[in-house]
């Protein structure tokens, strides 16, 4: 699926993890976390090691921002630095004398910060330098081996195409939108910035104002792309509704013309290698796909990107993509 839109900022892409086993619930602690909820959508706090470490494990397609106390450090950084689901790390101490020496093996590490205060300062400015819509995200993308040598690979693409399918050809239930916000309220009930344009969504929506919705840097971006991402077929299907609209409006607004269309991306290594395995393969791209009209404008994002906030483990990339207006198909792109 996509959609052709102009690029715009998002600082709410990544999942923040707090990681502190002994003043996790001071008032300064909690101050710094509410004062950081006001500008990222995705809040989870920890006070144990282990079950830090397996959360992040389990969320492969996910991007976390890790903000974690010295005394758990070396023992959770050593054991989540290199997976690609972990952007950055910021470490805190109330000692000012604390052995740094041991974080220079580790280039995800941005900042040892002794003054929570300037926590914030520091995570703001790198996310404002670095982020673009959905550069650093994960996409959803699924591959089909022609020769056939990966029956995984292949299964999860037909499993992907077969629901995108259903959730688009088959009628949404009704009262999914109150179902939606109820769950959105309770996700960001500890976000005032969230739980506003959650208000306004209910009271506001319509049909026509789809595109709009989904290109804001809001819940209902984070959440639909989460979703498909992870293939959560429960929020999904909430999402139906939305999701009929926003392909009732690319449909009446379809080009009727051959065109090209670019995005620009920073991939990790791995995704990157995978694309270049899988050249003459079919892909399938399971969300709706933001994309340029104008080349140099999709490039400029990549050149205003902080290559310090790049490291070893990214490319960045610019898509290319052809559109064939003459292409029978049953959907617009």
């Amino acid at each position: 699926m996509m959609t052709n839109v102009q690029q715009s900022k998002n600082l709410k892409k990544f999942s923040f993890i707090w990681l502190d086993t002994i003043n996790n619930d001071s008032s300064e602690c909690i101050k710094i976390q509410e004062n950081l909820r006001t500008f990222i959508h995705d809040f989870k706090k920890f006070q144990n090691n282990d079950k830090c470490m397996k959360y992040i494990e389990s969320l492969p397609n996910d991007r976390f921002i890790l903000i974690i106390n010295d005394r758990s450090g070396k023992k959770v950084i050593s054991h989540v630095h290199y997976l690609r689901q972990v952007f950055s790390i910021y470490i805190y101490s109330s000692d000012k004398v604390t052995n740094k020496r041991w974080i220079k093996q580790y280039p995800k590490i941005k900042s040892f910060i002794v003054k929570l205060d300037e926590l914030i300062l520091q995570i703001r400015s790198s996310l404002e330098q670095s982020s673009q819509i959905e550069i650093s995200e994960p996409l959803s993308i699924r591959f089909f081996r022609k020769s056939n040598e990966n029956n995984e690979l292949n299964d999860n693409f037909i499993y992907s195409k077969l629901l995108n399918d259903y959730l688009l050809q088959t009628k949404p239930i009704s009262n999914r939108q109150n179902e939606l916000i109820s769950l959105c309220k309770d996700e960001y009930k500890e976000n005032e910035n969230e739980l506003n344009i959650i208000c306004e969504f209910e009271n506001n929506y319509s049909s026509n104002q789809a595109l709009w919705w989904y290109t804001r840097d809001t819940f209902v971006y984070h959440l639909l792309n989460k979703a498909f991402r992870i293939q959560n077929i429960d929020l999904l299907l909430i999402f139906q509704f939305f999701m009929h609209d926003i392909q009732r409006l690319i449909e009446e607004n379809k080009y009727t013309k051959s065109m090209y269309v670019y995005r620009s991306y920073i991939m990790s290594n791995d995704e990157l290698q995978l694309l270049k395995n899988s050249i003459g393969e079919f892909i399938l791209i399971n969300e709706f796909f933001l994309t340029n009209l104008h080349r140099q404008q999709a490039l400029s994002y990549l050149n205003n990107n902080n290559n310090n906030d790049i490291t070893n483990d990214y490319e960045k990339v610019l898509f290319e993509i052809y559109i064939d207006a003459y292409i029978d198909s049953n959907k617009p792109y």
